[in-house]
């Protein structure tokens, strides 16, 4: 009997029934946890328990942590229908505290054993942590919840560079590309019919966000039509998380060995996930997939121009479905139809894009000079974070709307914050004359880097490391890069 597994996504038998436990471990994980807060209070601890306990244990035992931490990562998205369901809003907060046992006991085994190599970039991995952590008591944030906030919603995510580097392997990195790209699939379709259908359990998750002061309705509406966000918290996080699986879905097309029906099927799912991230209006976006995009064309003009054909014949038809979503989307609603075609004129002409136009205003005008009142220390960890400016209101602290990564990082931590990131960066990526072969195979490579420069291009007008939880996946593969050994140890 033969089933298709994300590990491979063709048919073959099953020969690791261990992945079958693991993820039902997960899923009802996830399942009771969902259940449990609607529980008396008197109950809830033991429920928590009940379900904890058993994913705790996942992550001490070496031979499930990896398989762990990938459905963790992969399964993340389906936060925000968790919050909707729950009425919780930290519902990613077991997501994040597995994530963190996984590193932990992963760190902790390997100290016992002296197997713990500490190169520079561990280091400055350390150091950046410690400097947002820090900057949680600048003087100008408002409360430890403020910050705590703020370093959760961003540099906490950089617990996901030490497992990118030091815990998952090629095959674990290919599990975990093909587990992302399978559900895509239905977050996909999920967008595709919240932006012509609002259920009760969509407006839910928007009126959490303006409940507790996290949103606005104007991130989620665009003169009266919904930009869909799916089972994420917003349209900005959606179109991020498609980004990711876009250009991962396009490298996958360029595996050899592929069956003729699953490179339709692939090809497909990219025109489905194009039409998702089109219908989201999120721009900078659009931008960072054509960057990502471009990079892989790069990569793949190095490998002859076979791939170059399989990757333009995969964008092709990628266009004519974006074509085709207009037309349906023009037929059923005109006035989402001009603001898709405003949308579209924005992107092609940048300089008359009246956002862009509002962002270098605001750059100029706020921006600039408050880094200069303070370009040492900055503002502290969540003065800038996205959907925290609640926690600011009726306090003398400021807060920043920043519209760029980069601005972001030197407000909340300063020139040295941005200096460290900066470095990390570098030395992930750089590559000296004569070194020996990278520890990640060509596919793991080429999609990494697609995904970083894509990240890197979006967050000139978006702070993409706020957008949860595809922030996850830019420092997992980001990790993934810095690693320069030809084997990795197990």
């Amino acid at each position: 009997m033969a089933f298709m597994t994300p590990n491979s996504l063709v048919f073959r038998p099953i020969t690791t029934p261990k992945w079958a436990l693991v993820s039902l471990v997960v899923v009802f994980g996830i399942a009771g946890g969902a259940v449990s807060v609607l529980l008396a209070d008197n109950l809830f601890l033991l429920a928590a328990l009940l379900v904890g306990l058993p994913l705790i244990a996942l992550t001490m035992m070496n031979a499930t942590r990896k398989m762990t931490l990938i459905l963790l990562l992969a399964f993340v998205p389906i936060t925000g229908l968790l919050k909707s369901i729950t009425g919780v809003r930290f519902a990613a907060l077991p997501f994040d505290l597995g994530i963190f046992a996984v590193c932990f006991w992963h760190f902790v085994s390997r100290l016992f054993n002296r197997r713990l190599p500490v190169e520079m970039l561990d280091a400055l991995l350390g150091l950046f942590l410690l400097l947002a952590l820090a900057e949680v008591f600048n003087s100008n944030v408002p409360g430890l919840q403020a910050g705590a906030e703020g370093f959760r919603k961003f540099a906490y995510m950089a617990i996901a560079f030490y497992a990118g580097r030091h815990i998952l392997e090629d095959e674990d990195l290919r599990r975990f590309r093909n587990w992302l790209l399978i559900l895509a699939v239905p977050i996909s379709l999920y967008a595709i019919k919240q932006f012509f259908w609002v259920s009760a359990l969509d407006q839910r998750i928007i009126d959490m966000a303006i409940e507790t002061g996290r949103s606005s309705i104007n991130p989620y509406m665009i003169k009266g039509q919904i930009r869909p966000f799916s089972t994420l918290s917003g349209p900005f996080h959606l179109g991020l998380y498609l980004m990711v699986t876009i250009l991962l879905t396009l490298r996958q097309l360029q595996e050899d060995g592929l069956t003729r029906k699953l490179k339709w099927a692939l090809t497909g799912f990219a025109a489905l996930q194009m039409v998702a991230l089109l219908l989201t209006q999120t721009k900078g976006n659009w931008v960072g997939l054509m960057a990502g995009t471009a990079a892989l064309l790069v990569l793949q003009a190095k490998r002859g121009s076979l791939r170059i054909m399989r990757l333009s014949a995969a964008a092709a038809v990628g266009a004519v479905c974006v074509a085709a979503a207009l037309s349906v989307v023009a037929a059923f609603s005109t006035t989402a139809s001009h603001v898709l075609e405003d949308a579209l004129t924005n992107v092609t002409h940048p300089t008359e894009a009246p956002t862009l136009q509002f962002r270098l205003s605001l750059w100029g005008d706020r921006i600039l000079p408050a880094i200069a009142n303070r370009p040492i220390l900055g503002y502290g960890t969540s003065s800038a974070g996205e959907g925290l400016g609640g926690l600011y209101e009726h306090s003398l602290s400021y807060y920043f709307l920043s519209h760029n990564l980069y601005l972001k990082i030197v407000l909340e931590l300063g020139i040295f914050g941005l200096a460290l990131f900066l470095a990390i960066l570098v030395l992930s990526l750089w590559r000296p004359r004569g070194e020996a072969p990278r520890g990640v195979a060509a596919a793991n490579r080429d999609a990494a880097l697609a995904v970083v420069a894509a990240f890197l291009t979006a967050g000139l007008v978006i702070p993409v490391l706020d957008a949860y939880p595809a922030n996850y996946y830019f420092w997992l593969l980001l990790g993934a890069l810095s690693v320069r050994r030809a084997t990795r140890e197990a």
